[in-house]
């Protein structure tokens, strides 16, 4: 049911208190304000004792011939409101000028609260939670209210649950937070790093990175901040060299279950694992070798295997692993041990094997300078 439009006697839905001279209530969370009618011939006529209680309202001031019941988010600050006519319960047809703040200060209930003052019946039926101050004003207390909507049950109380609800939102966006999920920072940050993602949409990636002892974060223009934690998010942690001598991948596996990247990119990746890629001088390469210590620490206190190539081993060392007979006599009269074969049905065939960056290139090319002249080479 509609009735009369009726005149905002609270704030509702604005956020420029600074521009309307106002200041934000200390508690937060649902009231319940009166107010009159508007209509013109609602204006200067009172209200009958036929329909409302000449108690409702502020004590002293006007009777009200309307209730609203306000309802706050605690962590947004969004309003919620609906008016109801005390005496015949039907819904205000609309709130004129909701932007406007037009109550006085002694208009609003929960400002002026009269002990043992009676503010009328609820006719229509809202769940009212009444914190009673003291026991011997709970003689004196009655509320009447019919059965409540389901889609609207309000609590009025001082406000208590939206300070402690506002406060645990702040410590959950807090530096705190990420150092419990992260641990603490070690070093300094990056400005200009980046990120190799499988995509086909997005392969690289620039941001700020900050290392963390379990973990590192990615705060990037393109995309919201990526936090990577080692015991909850990787699965393995690899080190792997490619065909550049000078470039080095940091490669971060991710489990199956609990991925971040899924959710932080905007588009679909088809593995589940970045790189950081670590080019020889630059910053960020001289920043995450000085962490790596710390993040095999922790990767090996969270069981995650951490793989990285073996790089204290010297050239020479590489030379004889593979190739352990291979040497050149310096004696002044060299005696071949090579028997040449006197068919020319008999091809000899000299294969080398090694691993990538194992300089096995080098090595080949160098036997074949050195037994040009008894032997032709083909590369293939």
């Amino acid at each position: 049911d509609i009735a009369d439009d009726v005149a905002s006697f609270y704030d509702f839905g604005t956020i420029r208190h600074d521009a309307r001279g106002l200041q934000r209530a200390p508690n937060r969370g649902a009231t319940v304000h009166f107010g009159t009618r508007t209509s013109a011939e609602f204006a200067t006529a009172t209200s009958s004792p036929t329909i409302t209680s000449p108690q409702a309202g502020v004590h002293g001031q006007f009777p009200a011939t309307h209730f609203t019941v306000v309802a706050e988010e605690p962590l947004t600050g969004i309003r919620v409101g609906r008016t109801y006519f005390v005496g015949t319960g039907k819904c205000a047809a609309r709130i004129v000028d909701p932007d406007a703040i037009v109550s006085p200060a002694d208009s609003k209930l929960d400002r002026t609260v009269v002990a043992g003052a009676s503010v009328g019946a609820l006719i229509v039926g809202d769940s009212i939670l009444v914190h009673v101050a003291s026991p011997a004003a709970s003689d004196n207390l009655l509320v009447l209210t019919a059965s409540s909507f389901p889609y609207l049950r309000t609590w009025v109380q001082a406000g208590m649950e939206a300070d402690f609800a506002s406060h645990v939102d702040d410590v959950l966006t807090s530096d705190y937070m990420v150092q419990l999920k992260v641990g603490r920072p070690i070093g300094t940050s990056v400005s200009h790093a980046q990120i190799l993602v499988q995509s086909e949409h997005l392969h690289v990636i620039e941001g700020t990175l900050q290392p963390y002892a379990h973990g590192f974060v990615l705060t990037s223009a393109h995309c919201p901040p990526l936090v990577v934690s080692f015991p909850t998010h990787v699965s393995a942690l690899r080190i792997l060299a490619t065909p550049h001598e000078q470039l080095l991948l940091v490669v971060v596996d991710f489990t199956e279950d609990n991925n971040p990247v899924a959710e932080w990119l905007p588009c679909a990746t088809s593995s589940s694992s970045i790189a950081l890629p670590l080019v020889a001088g630059s910053r960020m390469q001289e920043l995450l070798l000085a962490v790596l210590d710390v993040w095999k620490a922790t990767a090996a206190a969270h069981d995650i295997p951490f793989v990285k190539p073996n790089s204290d081993e010297t050239v020479a060392d590489i030379k004889d692993r593979f190739f352990p007979q291979w040497s050149i006599s310096k004696a002044p009269a060299q005696v071949s041990t090579w028997t040449k074969s006197s068919s020319s049905m008999v091809v000899p065939v000299t294969v080398f094997l090694g691993l990538p960056g194992s300089e096995v290139r080098a090595l080949a090319a160098s036997l074949a300078e050195l037994t040009a002249s008894a032997n032709v080479y083909e590369n293939y």
